[in-house]
């Protein structure tokens, strides 16, 4: 039986909900796919917010990707019966979740321009390490080749780089520095183990709070533990960026999914309490401590209303309302809550742009090498409800 495979164009507009193969794909169906399939992981913001498959689907328009809709209904159920690494990687989206692989079948030879790592044909990666865009299309380094800056890469799902290419450590095997455990595995006391029980051992600190299996989160005593109650005592950011040997509040941005407390509750003054209401106290270093739209003032250390678009803003003061940034002169104190800026608008930072799209040479532009399979990185953090 034929199938049919579609090579599409962008065109704007909501996207709608898919539910099966012969679903109304929306006007994006590629970026939809995409979407559904990382919703599937667990791993996807609000549909039509995920820059990294905006830019799948441009490949697929340029003719970079084939995009064979036929497959999702078998994509989706791959990806609902998985269990995701840490990060993405080419070869682990290929090896476990094959109708994936092969609804975005990508058509670049080594050498040629890429957005993203799918357009790459067979095993390998698209190389913007350069801050070039778009980048290249690269074979990973083979086992035992040279690796490292200006050498190339190896395939993360199953090789680190130790100057050269070696095997990532499966489970009950050694692990360090420079020897990785395979993808779904956790360093913890130099041996890789699998996702831990209630009561199993787990190392905070090496690995981000990970390792411990769904539902349940690393505590400090170094043991897998369901999440806290109401008025357990739990650890601060500050407390927790320390451990991480990062210091600070900043620091413990790095665990912002550590579950430490059960749904509905946040660690405030050291224990599980439930999110404050407009008015009542709070404390700005532990964040979250207020209910959805809502920021801890750092002046009258009280839950209140996110500033909207149009309000005066204070640099380290209360932040604004989401989709909106505080635009300030330069070395200016004040500012005004600004929305997101849009293609094309006058830009000093990338976190002054809409979603999907990045500050290119003063201009926000779209991110055209953001890729859902390379993580980035950015330069700077803020703390959620606070000015910059």
């Amino acid at each position: 039986m034929l199938r049919r495979v579609w090579v599409i164009g962008l065109v704007g507009g909501t996207l709608a909900a898919l539910v099966g193969a012969c679903a109304d794909y929306g006007p994006n169906p590629a970026q939809a796919a995409c979407e559904a399939m990382l919703a599937a992981l667990g791993r996807a913001p609000a549909a039509g917010s995920t820059p990294g498959c905006q830019n799948l689907a441009q490949a697929v328009a340029d003719g970079g990707i084939v995009f064979d809709p036929s497959l999702q209904t078998a994509c989706q159920a791959e990806a609902r019966a998985a269990t995701p690494p840490g990060l993405l990687t080419p070869s682990w989206l290929r090896q476990n979740l094959p109708s994936c692989a092969a609804m975005f079948s990508g058509r670049r030879r080594v050498d040629e321009g890429c957005r993203v790592t799918l357009e790459c044909a067979a095993e390998g990666y698209c190389d913007s390490s350069g801050a070039t865009c778009p980048g290249t299309c690269r074979a990973y380094a083979a086992r035992g080749e040279d690796c490292g800056a200006g050498r190339g890469a190896c395939d993360p799902s199953q090789d680190a780089c130790d100057l050269t290419c070696a095997a990532l450590a499966l489970a009950d095997e050694a692990c360090g520095p420079r020897r990785g455990c395979a993808p779904g595995l956790s360093c913890v006391e130099r041996v890789c183990l699998v996702p831990q029980p209630e009561g199993g051992r787990c190392d905070l600190a090496a690995n981000f709070g990970r390792g411990c299996e769904q539902g349940l989160f690393c505590a400090q005593d170094g043991r897998c533990q369901a999440p806290r109650e109401e008025v357990a005592a739990c650890l601060s950011l500050e407390e927790l960026g320390v451990l991480l040997g990062l210091g600070g509040t900043a620091g413990g941005l790095g665990l912002l999914g550590y579950a430490q407390c059960a749904a509905g509750l946040a660690c405030q003054h050291g224990a599980c309490l439930p999110l404050g209401t407009r008015g009542v106290d709070c404390d700005p270093a532990d964040w979250p401590s207020c209910e959805q739209g809502m920021g801890c003032d750092p002046l009258a250390l009280e839950c209140t209303a996110l500033r909207p678009p149009g309000a005066t803003c204070e640099l380290g003061g209360l932040g604004c309302q989401a989709g909106a940034f505080c635009q300030r002169e330069t070395d200016a104190l004040v500012g005004t809550c600004t929305p997101l800026l849009a293609p094309g608008e006058t830009c000093a930072s990338p976190f002054e742009c809409q979603a999907g799209l990045t500050c290119r040479e003063a201009l926000c532009a779209p991110d055209r090498c953001r890729d859902f399979l390379t993580p980035t990185l950015s330069s700077a953090a803020a703390v959620p409800g606070h000015a910059g």
